[in-house]
């Protein structure tokens, strides 16, 4: 993704090697996460079908190992087998999680 295409506010985390499930019709499709920040996820799509064409979904990522942090996520941009999305609604007490995870990283 270029620079000028880059619509997130807050700063990025990378996060390669890191996976989470994009559930799809309640079934949890593995994607792995590139990059991450407060308000969205970048992803490589690993298995998913290609027929669906959805662009809300849960997404459930494990954060620092022990927590389970879900959201509501809809998709912003598509090429080919990466994605982002933005949050849209999550707990606050898992984005305070994530918030933390991410500064982590960051440090």
């Amino acid at each position: 993704m270029s620079t000028s295409s880059n619509r997130r506010r807050e700063p990025r985390s990378s996060i390669r090697g890191a996976f989470a499930n994009k559930f799809i019709d309640g079934r949890p499709y593995t994607v792995e996460v590139l990059d991450a920040s407060a308000s969205g996820v970048a992803v490589r799509r690993i298995s998913e079908p290609e027929t669906v064409d959805r662009d809300g979904f849960v997404l459930e990522l494990c954060v620092d190992g022990q927590h389970r942090w879900f959201a509501w996520a809809r998709r912003v941009w598509r090429s080919g087998e990466r994605e982002a999305y933005r949050i849209l609604a999550a707990d606050s007490l898992d984005r305070a999680r994530l918030q933390k995870f991410l500064r982590t990283r960051a440090a």
